[in-house]
């Protein structure tokens, strides 16, 4: 996926020691250890949520974290997701 498709859906860029000492956020370890294993030097770690208002409903598609690797977002770990 390219950034710019979904630039609007990242909130900020954290790192994983924040994340997982955040006592909010339950993570599976086989799926946080994927993520973690495909983290390459130059990555960012970003928080992200797909909320969307339509017609003042507002739904949340999907949170989490995903790994953005210059102009693209390469993986990504959901901590929720209605899909």
């Amino acid at each position: 996926m390219r950034v710019k498709d979904f630039e609007e859906c990242l909130i900020e860029k954290v790192n994983f020691q924040d994340v997982e000492s955040d006592s909010n956020v339950i993570i599976s370890s086989e799926e946080w250890c994927r993520l973690k294993s495909n983290f390459k030097p130059g990555d960012e770690l970003w928080s992200f949520s797909t909320l969307r208002d339509t017609k003042g409903i507002v739904t949340v598609l999907a949170d989490g974290y995903v790994i953005k690797r210059g102009d693209l977002l390469e993986d990504c770990y959901y901590t929720v997701h209605y899909f």
